[in-house]
């Protein structure tokens, strides 16, 4: 199976003005964070301290809720623009996408 990456781009929407400050490093600091309990694991160089500050704000704001009934309108959620939100939701769509399983594995297949 192959996965056309500039048909999957050109499917991706818009981003939105909150996005465009994030960079792979906030997102390896988050992965860091999330996946490792051990320092000696991490690679302290793939991300800046400023980033690592940043995962941290980011962490501090999550909720863990996508949105609370009595507190806010149907249309208001508390973690949207939260990178810890985003990377959540993108590791559950990529493994979901890893393990899937196509009707025909072979290379023909194109994913998108």
């Amino acid at each position: 199976m192959r996965i056309n990456l500039d048909s999957l781009k050109a499917n991706l929407p818009a981003p939105e003005g909150y996005q465009q400050g994030y960079t792979p490093g906030l997102f390896r600091a988050i992965e860091a964070a999330h996946h490792n309990s051990n320092s000696e694991k991490v690679d302290w160089s793939s991300f800046t301290l400023s980033e690592a500050e940043q995962a941290l704000e980011h962490a501090m704001n999550y909720v863990d809720a996508e949105y609370t009934e009595y507190e806010l309108d149907a249309d208001e959620f508390p973690n949207e623009g939260n990178a810890i939100h985003e990377y959540l939701h993108n590791t559950e769509v990529i493994y979901a996408i890893k393990h899937s399983v196509p009707e025909k594995q072979t290379e023909n297949v194109e994913f998108f």
